[in-house]
């Protein structure tokens, strides 16, 4: 327990944006919505901090499911199935944690995302996870709170 820094890369893909909205985003100098996207922050973790994100990566929305559920010390994984009361929507996904050793983990997280009759390619994101142990001290970073990393 102590300060972690992580890196956490998201990519969506198939995502239905109306005509020359890409261009115009590109324009205004932001990422097209297809783009990786980089976060890299230190978190302070507590043993209450891991139990409560523990917990939150196992509660499951009560239009969701989980099965093939493997948690033992060197990971944790399982499948979701999520459905929505409109028919064509909803979501299948996986997600793994490797414990790689006490201080390293990586992991992806991929979902596939039916968005209903009116845009029949699903969507699909993907989230890649990194973290390391840097110090049993926090600093000033209170558990739970992130603090951006300014990539050099």
């Amino acid at each position: 327990m102590g300060l972690w820094h992580v890196t956490v890369t998201q990519t969506v893909t198939g995502m239905q944006l109306p005509p020359g909205a890409a261009e115009k985003l590109k324009e205004m100098g932001r990422p097209a919505p297809d783009a990786p996207r980089t976060s890299v922050y230190q978190t302070c973790m507590t043993p209450e901090e891991w139990e409560k994100n523990m917990s939150q990566m196992q509660t499951v929305n009560k239009n969701c499911t989980r099965s093939n559920i493997v948690q033992n010390p060197h990971q944790m994984s399982f499948d979701m199935t999520c459905t929505s009361e409109r028919e064509g929507e909803g979501a299948t996904g996986h997600m793994q944690m490797i414990y790689d050793s006490p201080e390293r983990a990586h992991g992806l997280m991929t979902m596939k995302i039916q968005q209903g009759a009116a845009s029949p390619t699903p969507m699909n994101v993907a989230v890649k996870m990194d973290t390391h142990f840097l110090n049993s001290n926090c600093g000033d970073l209170k558990p739970g709170e992130n603090k951006p990393v300014v990539q050099k």
